[in-house]
């Protein structure tokens, strides 16, 4: 299981938790502080999160991944 820390610009909130609703584990985390939108979000493996870049990059979404971590399943 990988734990994902990441910002992203050019998305609203609301958009953002849609997407990650269809691809990532239950329980995300989605929020604004400074006009930019942070989230934390569980994934099952790396391909999980290979398909999630894609999409994000498909919609022209600009992301920086701050920390990405492998943790036991919860």
């Amino acid at each position: 299981m990988l734990l994902v820390k990441a910002e992203y610009k050019n998305i609203a909130t609301e958009k953002l938790a849609e997407i990650l609703s269809d691809h990532v584990e239950l329980g995300f985390r989605v929020w604004m502080y400074n006009k930019r939108i942070y989230a934390i979000f569980r994934l099952s493996s790396i391909s999980s999160l290979r398909i999630l870049t894609e999409k994000f990059r498909e919609l022209r979404i600009k992301f920086n991944f701050y920390r990405i971590e492998e943790v036991s399943e919860l």
